[in-house]
This record gives structure tokens, sequence and C-alpha cells, in this order.
């Protein structure tokens, strides 16, 4: 049918206007669209819709649905609804999708897979044959509701900045071919593949900048892409997207509300296509877990330089220590050495002096068998050792006093009566609506290793369930870069309670 359709084109002396690839023109902005590896992104329950419309005499809209959802950390699921209505022509896949993530080590150091399964349908619209033009028939069974199996799969690596990945998917191809007379559609089903590679630049704590570069193989002529992509806070994200000789596409969103984003893209044909303006509106709704409005790698970001300069802090610290150390050393000598006297030792004539009138005043044990001569001989070496045990204990003790009182007296906690969290930070390793299911988690964990505890931050929010805290932000933060190498705990994060 393809070389029928060719030759037939050759024959008419008719040339092509127009090749479109139908893809999202916000995909930059909402990869998981396309690439089933992103489905899980933030671990929220996520919901986005999508809508392009064209500025083309045929009649085209395409459109978009997907949700997903993240159960466990390392695990996530998707539905993907897409249509593409244009002219007389109907195509709909309905594809779910799985993500596994494979940490390799550090926090943002893994592998993400994705693959999706589903259905996809080919038809005409409700016009009967007759109305469409002779020689316009091009999508093969199209007269027949057919549901075909179709796949799609993706995979990317990510260390720290870095991320390198392609996909595999099926995607429409529009073909419009005109003489001085007549318009002939082409419309056909391609496979093919798209490699990209990324790196998010922090420029500053809550902007970042993502230069990135694609490789599309869906057309004949393969299309290089070179794009960028602004983000602010995760509120506003902007991209710019360029393909050789093809298009040239600009987009946007922007955070209305808390869980809600409203974007918009346009996509202007180039060089040798010729497709018409392409319009796309969007809509995803977050539902967000509790306290957690900053992006992860918003995160990652105050932590990287919370580490610093606690690096720097303890560097100066042990400085302090060290010199600290030599001068009570030096201070300190002359005592240490009496007091690490052996007990043989004769004592000195003041301390002789001193115990005389304790040995006086203090009565022979009765049980001595040997004579009052030997025993006063014995009771001054027995009696030193006594008072040089006895010296230092209350230099010990006040030392303990003083360090006892700079040090914290408990750590914050929930109260007993409210469940109420106190003032302070918080290593949280989950966070549930329930109650129920706030305690399934708690017994889940090993009781030996992990001594969980519960709390609300405000009556009636959500449950929160930490393993540590702390009132120093510091010391927290130190516990948590060391909770987030457990594998048990990818998710584990810092809560302030004000």
């Amino acid at each position: 049918m393809r070389s029928f359709c060719l030759l037939l084109v050759l024959l008419c002396g008719i040339y092509a206007s127009a090749q479109r690839v139908i893809v999202p023109d916000q995909e930059l902005l909402y990869p998981f669209l396309n690439d089933p590896s992103f489905i899980g992104e933030g671990q929220r329950v996520q919901l986005t819709g999508l809508l392009q419309l064209t500025d083309s005499d045929f009649q085209h809209t395409t459109k978009w649905l997907n949700a997903q959802v993240s159960l466990y950390d390392n695990v996530s699921f998707g539905l993907d609804y897409f249509n593409d209505s244009f002219d007389f022509y109907d195509y709909t896949t309905v594809i779910f999708n799985t993500t596994v993530k494979v940490g390799l080590g550090d926090y943002n150091h893994y592998l993400k897979i994705g693959l999706g399964g589903g259905g996809e349908s080919r038809k005409q619209d409700s016009r009967p044959q007759s109305l469409i033009p002779p020689g316009q028939n091009f999508v093969a069974d199209v007269t027949q509701n057919n549901i075909e199996f179709i796949y799609k799969a993706g995979i990317h690596y990510r260390n720290k900045n870095i991320t390198v990945g392609g996909y595999l998917n099926s995607l429409p191809i529009q073909d419009i071919t005109q003489d001085t007379q007549n318009q002939l559609l082409h419309y056909r089903i391609e496979e093919g593949f798209t490699a990209y590679a990324f790196y998010n630049w922090r420029v500053a704590d809550k902007i970042r900048v993502t230069p990135m570069l694609r490789y599309l193989s869906y057309l004949e002529d393969a299309i290089y892409e070179g794009a960028v992509r602004a983000n602010y806070a995760d509120k506003v994200e902007v991209s710019l997207s360029y393909k050789n000789d093809y298009a040239i596409n600009p987009a946007f969103r922007v955070r209305v509300i808390k869980a809600l984003d409203l974007g918009y893209s346009y996509e202007k044909a180039i060089g040798a296509a010729g497709f018409a303006d392409v319009h796309g509106i969007s809509a995803s709704y977050k539902f967000f877990k509790a306290d957690e409005e900053e992006p992860e790698w918003l995160r990652n970001a105050k932590d990287n330089i919370e580490e610093v300069a606690e690096i720097r802090k303890k560097k100066r610290q042990e400085k302090k220590a060290k010199k600290s150390k030599i001068n009570e050393e030096v201070v300190l000598n002359p005592t240490e050495q009496e007091e690490a006297r052996p007990s043989t030792e004769k004592p000195s004539p003041k301390e002789t002096e001193k115990e005389t009138p304790e040995e006086v005043e203090r009565p022979a044990p009765k049980e001595a068998a040997v004579p009052e001569v030997e025993e006063k001989k014995a009771e001054p070496k027995e009696e030193v050792q006594e008072v040089e045990k006895a010296t230092p204990a209350p230099k010990e003790e006040e030392k303990e006093a003083v360090v006892l009182e700079s040090k914290p007296t408990a750590k914050p906690k929930a109260d007993e009566r409210t469940g109420i969290l106190e003032k302070g930070f918080y290593i949280v390793v989950g966070t549930f609506e329930s109650k129920a299911k706030a305690e399934a988690y708690m017994k889940s964990l090993d009781s030996s290793i992990y001594f969980p505890q519960s709390g609300r931050e405000t009556a009636g929010g959500p449950l929160h369930v930490y393993i540590d805290s702390d009132i120093s932000k510091s010391e927290a933060n130190k516990r948590l870069r060391a909770h987030k190498l457990d594998k048990n705990f990818r998710n584990v994060r810092l809560l302030e309670v004000k």
C-alpha cells in the first residue's frame, strides 16, 4: 500500500508540504508522557492532562492523559491514554506502565527502567465511507475498529547532576501532499527511538538550568535537537527546543496553587517541514506528601551546602581542640604525675604531717592479729592510698557536671497526651494520613535496630514516623546523611517543627 501511494504521488506531480511527528510539545517539562522510566519522579500521586490543537484546515486534536502512583520507594505504576484525531482518522492507545528504580549507592546515583504495554486502535470517524475523498484511505484496516498490542520501553541512568537515557515508542506521523487541485493525506504509525543526555546545573539555591541534547529517529531523516530548561523552585519552569530543519518549540508551566500546575506550548515549523502551528495547554495535579513542597534537586542542593559548611566547621573545631589540648597538658602535667605515683612510694614530709592527726584519732582494727607497732607502720601507707584516690574524685565530678550542663537534657519528641511534636528537627521516614497505616509501618521496621516514633506537626494533621530527632539542625543533618545510606530509608527527610 505504501508503494502504491508513493507511485501515485510521483505520477500526479504532487509535492510534500507537511510532515510531523505527533509528540507532546511539553515533553521536556513532562518527560513521562513518552518515556515510562520517568514515572514516579517525586514519589507522589500525579494526574497530568495535555491537549494540542493545530491551525491547519484539517481538523486535528491530540489528547494525552497520564496517571501515576508510587506505592513503594523503588516501584511506580502509571496508566497512559493517548488519542490523535486527524481529519477522518482516529488513533488511540491505552498503556499500563511499570517503573523500577535500582539504587547504586549514593542518594542521587541510580538506574530507572520503565516498561509499558497495552492496546492500540486505528479507525475512521463516524462519517460515511462515501464522504472520504478517493485515494485518501492510506491507513491499513481503517474501516475496522481493530485493536492490536503495543508497547514502549525506557531507561535512564543518573549520577548526581548527569542523566543519560533513551526510550522506544510508536508514534503517529502525518504527511500532507498537495497539487493545484487536491490535498492527499498520509497518516501512518512509526516505531522509533529517542536518545538524550542532560546536565542539571544549579545556578543558585532555587534556580536550576538544564541543557539537553536529543536524537529522534522516527522519520527517514533523523532529527537532532538542542534544548534548555530552566526551573525556579519548582514553581516556574520554561523550556526552549530547536530541532534541526524541523521546528522550534518554546513551553512553560506555572504552579497556580500548591498542587496544580498549568502550562502552555507552541510549535513552529522551520526549514523543510511545513506543518501548521501547534498550540498545547496542560494541567497537572500533584497529591503532595505533607511538608514536602521543595523538589528533590533543591533539597539535595541545600544538603550539599550544609555538608560543606559542616566540614569547614568541623575542621575549625579540630584545630581549636588541638590547641586547647596542648594547653591542658602543659597545665595538668605535674598533677597527673602526682596522681600516677605508685602506692609503694613514700609520702612526702608535708603529707605525713597532715596525715598524722588522722592516724592518731583512727582506732586500730579489732580483728588484726599483728602487734600494735606494725599496725601503726602500715596505717600511714593505707591512708596515703585512700587520700590519693579520693583527691581527684571531686575534680572529675565537677568536669562531668559541666559537660552535662552543656548538652541538651533530652531530644524533642511528641507530647504523650496530644501527640503534637515539640520544637526541633525530626528525621522522618514516612508520613501517613491514618494512625493504623503508621503503626503498621512502624511494626514492619526491625525493632532491634530502629526505634520509630510518631507524632503530628499540628492537631488533625498527617502522622509523621521518625527514627531520630535533635534540637540542633547541624547535628540532625549529620545523622540524616547517614540514614540516607540505609537502603530501607531512601526517602528519609528532615522535618523542622517550629
